[in-house]
């Protein structure tokens, strides 16, 4: 039964694109393509006879929206459909990941490497003198100018 609702649907998708694609305009002008040629002071235009297309236009949206109605239906039964909230469902699967998680960490868990500090220098800076120039680190000869 699903897959008939399934192909029907289909077909009167492509049925109702094929029906509206048919239809004339309204008007050819250059103010109808912008909603202005309705004529007539109507909000909807000139209401005269019904063409065939537009009564089948009708038809076969009302049965497509049906056939969609359908189809939604149905398909929440098939996932499951509780009569629970999508809220209520995701604060279940929630705490089912809290209880794992707990469950996970009375096991041995991976160590992770430490971060090491960078290593201090053993020198200090040079510190400046009296005179404003900086004094040379022990150890170091005075070079040659």
């Amino acid at each position: 039964m699903l897959f008939f609702i399934t192909v029907l649907h289909v077909v009167l998708c492509l049925l109702l694109i094929l029906i509206i694609i048919l239809q004339p305009g309204k008007g050819s002008d250059v103010a109808s393509a912008f909603g202005g040629g309705g004529g007539g002071g109507a909000v909807f235009g000139p209401r005269g006879p019904t063409s065939l297309l537009s009564r089948a236009t009708t038809v076969v949206a009302v049965m497509f929206m049906v056939t969609s109605i359908t189809l939604a239906l149905n398909s929440d039964r098939q996932i499951g459909g509780s009569s629970d909230s999508i809220e209520e469902q995701i604060r279940q699967l929630e705490e089912e990941e809290a209880k794992k998680a707990a469950e996970g960490a009375g096991a041995a868990a991976p160590a992770t490497p430490a971060i090491e500090a960078p290593a201090a220098k053993s020198e200090a800076p040079a510190a400046p003198s009296e005179g404003g120039t900086a004094k040379e680190p022990a150890g170091e000869k005075d070079a040659p100018e």
